[in-house]
């Protein structure tokens, strides 16, 4: 499995994989991104590409925060925050 920054990379590489993890295309992925980029800023361990793709893995998966919390290898607290205060 993929953690952090290489499965961001991954999904992006792989257009079959970008859809498996977020059921979204790439181009709908980029648009998406391309409307928050504005409102939402790279933080200091993840990007705005990290922050949608966390959001849309959970949404899509129906998977919970602690898992994408072992996926990002990030604190529960900073996944929480980032999707709370930035894309919700």
């Amino acid at each position: 499995m993929c953690l952090g920054a290489a499965w961001l990379a991954r999904c992006l590489a792989n257009d079959l994989y970008l859809y498996e993890e977020t059921q979204l295309r790439r181009r709908a992925f980029k648009q998406l991104v391309k409307h928050y980029r504005p409102h939402v800023r790279n933080g200091r361990t993840i990007e705005v590409e990290e922050k949608v793709l966390t959001f849309l893995y959970v949404c899509a998966q129906g998977a919970g925060w602690r898992e994408a919390k072992h996926r990002y290898r990030h604190l529960l607290s900073t996944i929480t925050t980032y999707v709370h205060r930035n894309l919700a």
